[in-house]
């Protein structure tokens, strides 16, 4: 097959354009090509395997000898490192090779992770509660993160910044009595990461792809939480009830934000948001919850059906599928006495199932005119001659 230069050479002999457009033609084809990132370097390898090192021998160091170590040292072991580990980062941003750049990024990375470890060790020697201790770290962590990544806008400062985000939630969570913690942490969760979704489609926090896969992660577990510190207030009886059910309820807000593209990328939100329906549903139905609760699995299979076909995705089909597959399960676990006549009714659903698929591939009603057939391509218009 023929490149674009050399149509566009064949197009401008024939005289149909001129020096011109096939310079304009070039510069655009040109300027949406995907920008080509040169793979890591020998001595990147290098950066990233001394900063690792110096990881674990920091904590060796501390697992070993922690009993032993006065005050002053515990806080010296994480704090000397992580600020060494700083002005390092900037050295080697100031490279021109690309790869010393990236792990001038990497180090700003562990020196603050350092710092911040130093800062909570430092809170802890002091007497400080463990939720306060925690609590600063993360305001640390938080603010360092914002100004390294003012001065260099990379994946490792937007892990800095998620990292930060947990750190606050967990502080924050921490502050309440215990059968509240999993709510309040899974509350800050969500909202730190949703801010920090909005700050992603409104452009104003880059790298976008790697924040936004972050946020997406982070809002996931920040509904685990919640869900499940739902589960625990509703006791014995219902708590399996109360986690399925908010889990639902979180999973189908999940699949409207990724479908309108408030979280990224779109395959990990239609897996988490059909994980979610799929888990809650089957959470719902576990006795001794209420029996109408059996029928939420059939309602979020239909909804996870009705996406796929919608939004022609295979992951929510899956688990559309999956959950109502947990809706003819469950109900037979709980009420079906004899499990062989259960066996029978649901291999004659599935084969009714199957036949009604078959009659459907068959005669496509759909094709055949209505409000709801869809018309036939319209035949390629012919040039004039």
């Amino acid at each position: 097959m023929a490149s674009l230069e050399q149509k566009l050479q064949r197009w401008r002999e024939a005289g149909l354009l001129d020096f011109e457009a096939v310079t304009r033609i070039l510069a655009f084809e040109k300027s949406r090509e995907p920008e080509r990132h040169e793979g890591p370097s020998v001595v990147e390898a290098l950066v990233y395997l001394g900063l690792a090192i110096v990881g674990v021998g920091v904590f060796v160091l501390a697992a070993v000898n922690w009993g032993d170590l006065p005050s002053g040292v515990r806080v010296a072991v994480a704090a000397i490192p992580g600020l060494l580990a700083l002005p390092l980062g900037q050295v080697l941003r100031t490279m021109a090779e690309p790869g010393l750049r990236r792990g001038g990024a990497m180090s700003w990375l562990v020196g603050g992770a350092l710092v911040t470890s130093a800062v909570i060790i430092a809170g802890h020697e002091a007497g400080w509660r463990s939720e306060n201790a925690v609590l600063v770290g993360g305001v640390v962590a938080g603010g360092l993160g914002v100004l390294l990544w003012s001065f260099s806008k990379t994946i490792p400062q937007v892990v800095g910044l998620a990292a930060a985000a947990g750190l606050l939630s967990g502080g924050f969570g921490a502050r309440f009595d215990e059968d509240n913690i999993p709510i309040a942490v899974g509350l800050a969760l969500l909202l730190l990461f949703g801010a920090g979704a909005v700050l992603v489609v409104t452009r104003m926090l880059v790298p976008r792809l790697p924040a936004h896969a972050l946020a997406t992660i982070g809002m996931a577990v920040g509904v685990l939480f919640v869900s499940g510190g739902a589960g625990n207030h509703a006791g014995d009886d219902n708590g399996a009830f109360a986690f399925g059910s908010t889990l639902v309820l979180f999973a189908a807000a999940v699949l409207f934000l990724t479908e309108f593209e408030w979280l990224a990328p779109r395959e990990l939100g239609r897996v988490g948001a059909g994980f979610g329906l799929a888990l809650g549903s089957l959470m719902s139905g576990v006795e001794p919850g209420p029996p109408a609760a059996e029928f939420i699995a059939f309602i979020a299979g239909a909804f996870l059906v009705a996406a796929s076909l919608q939004r022609g995705s295979f992951v929510y089909m899956g688990f559309g599928i999956a959950a109502i597959f947990i809706g003819l399960v469950v109900p037979i676990v709980r009420h079906v006495g004899d499990p062989t006549v259960a066996a029978i009714a649901l291999i004659v659903v599935g084969l009714l199932l199957l036949g009604g698929v078959g009659l459907l591939a068959r005669y496509r009603p759909w094709a055949r005119g209505g409000p709801g057939a869809s018309n036939p391509p319209a035949p390629p218009l012919q040039a004039s001659l």
